[in-house]
Formats: C-alpha cells, structure tokens, sequence
C-alpha cells in the first residue's frame, strides 16, 4: 500500500462526519437527479450524487446485521468485491500515475483478504461461501458517466463505501473470540481510515469538491 499522506485516522473520522451532516443540510439547494456534476481537474464540483445512492446508504455504512463472525464475512466478502469491481473498472479511465496505483492497491488488497474471508468461511463453517443477498451495493455506476467524472465519482463513492467498512470491522471487535478476525477488523479501520484522508485531499486539491450526502 502506498504510504498515506498523514493525516491522523481522528482527524479523517471526524473530517468525514462533518462533511456529511453538512452535506446532508446543504443537499436541497445543491441536489440535482443525477451524476456528480464535477470534472477530474476542472476545479469545480457540485455535491450531488447518483440517483439512488443517498444519505441511507452512506450514513448507515452497511446493510448487514454484524451478529458474529458468520455476519461479518457474508457482509465484508461482497462489501469488498464491489470496491475491487468498481477500482478494476476505474483505473481503466485515468492516466493520473497516482491515481492508477491507489486503484490497484485497492484491488489487489481486497483481492487477498476476500480470498483470505473465504478460506475462513470453509475452515469455520465448512462450507463453500455463498452470497446471501443480504448486502446492499453502495457504490454509484461509474458505466453511466463520462470518463472524466469517473474518478470522482469513484473517490466520492468510496468514502462512503470505506465507512462501511469500518463500521463493519467496530461492529464485530466487540464480538469476536477469534484473534484473527481482531487482527483483520482492526486492519480494515487502520488502513481504510487513512485511505479516507487521501481520498479526501484528492477531491479537495484536484476536483474543487468535497462530498457531500443527500436525501
């Protein structure tokens, strides 16, 4: 993974949560129907998001109930295949060298531990994982803009798909006996706290944009 750029996982995590509430306050003068209405370097933006993906999705982070170790693992394995999907899908519509190596350290990151969760569901539950249907995808469809609104649309998207992540990863520490998944749920808030912050400034420094949620 790339080093971060250092802002504290305090600071990212209340950045975060004040750009939400405000965004949802601001949402009905700044919300139009569709795609964000900004441009990768143009210096403008507009906080608005895809149809469909509003404040329910990113204020409450995931749709899995986190009961025990089973929970976790069906809500985190496609948590993580969509964030690989849709960085698979992005990093074929950037040139920003930076960029393309953020998207792949997402990719094959998440990569590894959806294998890593899978041979965990085997060896625990001893049985193949199944998606169950129970997770609502998070993330816009980047097919549907202009490759210049992609990354974004990606970077927006993924703050919020991040913090599903992490409430996830709180959600089961308090639960779990097994060391490993401590080990695992506390590196998904580690790394994925920090990635919060990069994602942050690049929106800041090269969209003109911070997020903001709607309803």
């Amino acid at each position: 993974m790339q080093k971060s750029s250092g802002l504290p996982v305090v600071t990212v995590i209340i950045i975060a949560i004040v750009v939400f509430f405000l965004g949802a306050l601001a949402s009905q003068f700044l919300w139009t129907p569709y795609a964000p209405m900004m441009s990768w370097g143009t210096g403008v933006g507009r906080g608005v998001m895809p149809t469909g993906y509003g404040m329910m999705g990113g204020m409450m982070g995931h749709s899995v109930e986190i009961r025990n170790d089973a929970d976790f693992l069906m809500g985190m394995i496609p948590h993580h295949q969509e964030a690989v999907d849709t960085a698979s899908y992005a990093i074929t519509k950037t040139q920003d060298e930076e960029i393309k190596v953020f998207l792949q350290s997402i990719i094959d990151a998440q990569t590894a531990e959806i294998i890593q969760m899978k041979r965990w569901h085997v060896e625990w539950y001893g049985s193949e994982y199944t998606a169950d249907q129970r997770y609502r995808p998070m993330m816009p469809n980047l097919r549907t803009l202009s490759d210049n609104q992609v990354i974004p649309a990606f970077l927006h998207g993924m703050i919020m798909h991040h913090m599903g992540a992490i409430d996830m990863a709180r959600e089961i520490l308090p639960i779990t006996e097994r060391s490993e998944m401590v080990s695992f749920a506390q590196g998904v808030i580690r790394v994925q706290s920090e990635e919060i912050g990069r994602m942050l400034e690049w929106l800041s420094e090269r969209a003109g944009y911070m997020p903001m949620m709607i309803h």
